[in-house]
């Protein structure tokens, strides 16, 4: 019988669950709105007993938990999860009991991200990272088959390399890191100036709005992301000069923008980068859905020898 696996991704808004097996085949999936207004300890509640009550954990008792945080695999402790609150909080010691699962693996989103893309790709490559765009900014990387990580803490926070030491002060107390220009949550304070002297002067523009505006041919809208690809590029460019990559792939929801930023991002990132790595990486973004995310944490725990 092939084994199955569980896999959850918590976000600060959608909770995305996915069951498969041991080949990949998605058996079932769904999602939820993430709780809101509680302590960290009844949303983790509020999440496992709703998906307990799906039926899931009766199919498998083997759980990947990916979540939006600075977390440690081992121990299931999060320092820091910005998007959901949380700070300081032991995800693991919060689990309901009797919900059936006998083995649960923790790791960042990102890196969750990051092993269901590489799943997921026709062409296996030696070296991928995986950027994903959002409120903040995150990665994984996966080097030789095997996703980059470290037991004790989860790795590879492209978010918060530095683009400009004099920067904007970021949520994690450093300043001018790649999330402050590339995260959804600080775009309007660099980018709100492009479209000073229009209608939308002293509004708050989403990035879904700002691509529909470029969409819609609006060249303040367009050099947005203009200048959004050449901030990208920078911490881009810093990752293939580090570990000549073959493949770096963007996904999350500011990924929509990509048909906007592509040239800009690409160029940039050849104006920085040593010339043959520029030529041997391959810059895109991810065609799979919001699921992917849940879809490697589920392989996480397949790959986990202990599981159960």
């Amino acid at each position: 019988m092939l084994k199955k696996a569980v896999g959850i991704d918590i976000g600060g808004t959608n909770t995305n669950v996915s069951l498969i097996d041991e080949t990949g085949r998605i058996l079932r999936q769904f999602k939820f709105r993430t709780p809101k207004g509680l302590s960290a300890s009844s949303v983790v509640e509020k999440i496992f007993l709703g998906i307990s009550e799906s039926g899931v954990f009766k199919e498998s008792s083997r759980v990947g938990c990916g979540v939006a945080a600075l977390i440690h695999p081992s121990t299931g402790y999060v320092d820091f999860a910005p998007n959901l609150g949380w700070r300081n909080f032991n995800l693991k010691k919060s689990l309901p009991e009797g919900i059936g699962i006998k083995k649960i693996v923790f790791e960042n989103d990102a890196n969750c991200a990051a092993v269901g893309i590489y799943k997921r790709m026709k062409k296996k490559v030696h070296s991928l990272a995986v950027i994903t765009l959002g409120t903040g900014i995150g990665g994984g990387l996966i080097i030789d088959g095997k996703l980059f990580s470290n037991p004790d803490i989860s790795a590879f926070e492209v978010g918060h390399t530095t683009v400009d030491p004099h920067g904007i002060k970021c949520a994690c107390g450093s300043r001018g890191c790649l999330e402050t220009f590339c995260g959804a949550r600080y775009m309007n304070k660099w980018a709100s100036k492009y479209w000073a002297g229009t209608k939308f002067e002293g509004k708050i523009l989403t990035p879904h709005e700002i691509a529909d505006y470029a969409r819609a041919g609006k060249n303040w809208a367009k050099k947005v992301w203009l200048k959004y690809g050449e901030y990208l590029a920078v911490g881009v460019s810093n990752l293939v000069n580090l570990l000549a990559l073959d493949e770096v792939v963007f996904t999350g929801g500011i990924a929509a923008g990509f048909p906007f930023f592509r040239e800009s991002v690409k160029k940039e990132v050849a104006k920085r980068t040593l010339a043959p790595y520029v030529k041997k990486v391959r810059i895109s973004r991810a065609s799979w859905n919001s699921y992917i995310g849940s879809i490697g944490a589920a392989f996480l725990a397949l790959n986990n020898e202990d599981g159960s």
